[in-house]
């Protein structure tokens, strides 16, 4: 029941917007909702009761991969990865968060603190493909994970259209 009321926090998304600004729009959502009611992340998302309110957050996301013209079972399968990514991604961020707050270390500190690590013990010639990470600087990279993955899952979505 706690579930399915926080639920009702997700709003139809701007119904000016393509399917994939709708996409977004409530998987931010509920990234959002994640992080305001962070338990939820220790719940059993995947068996969940199906009360009214999960229900109209779950018909918004199928009404806005429907405006891509996929399949039923295509829809189907696109919103449960898009479910399945935005709760992995905010519970990595949500166990990064409690890791930061137990430690009392910045995620910033933390990396900075690894730099030292990379630059006098790191084994270039063992870990060549990391070597290529660290050397131009992607270990650094500033864009946000979260939507950047999501982006990608979109692009990969869009590609089903027409199969």
């Amino acid at each position: 029941l706690m579930v399915d009321r926080v639920h009702a926090e997700i709003t139809a998304p701007d119904q000016q917007l393509d399917w994939r600004g709708q996409v977004f729009a409530l998987a931010l959502q509920q990234w959002q909702l994640y992080h305001r009611h962070p338990w939820i992340l220790e719940s059993n998302l995947v068996r969940l009761s199906l009360g009214p309110s999960y229900l109209d957050a779950a018909e918004l996301l199928v009404s806005a991969l429907e405006r891509l013209g996929l399949a039923p079972g295509d829809i189907q399968q696109s919103m449960a990865a898009i479910n399945s990514y935005v709760h992995g991604a905010a519970r990595s961020d949500m166990l990064s968060r409690e890791a930061s707050m137990r430690s009392g270390v910045s995620a910033g500190e933390f990396s900075k603190a690894r730099e030292e690590f990379w630059s006098s013990y790191f084994d270039l010639d063992r870990y060549p493909a990391h070597t290529r990470l660290w050397t131009f600087g992607a270990l650094n990279d500033s864009r946000d994970p979260f939507e950047f993955g999501l982006n990608r899952l979109l692009d990969g979505i869009e590609r089903l259209k027409g199969h």
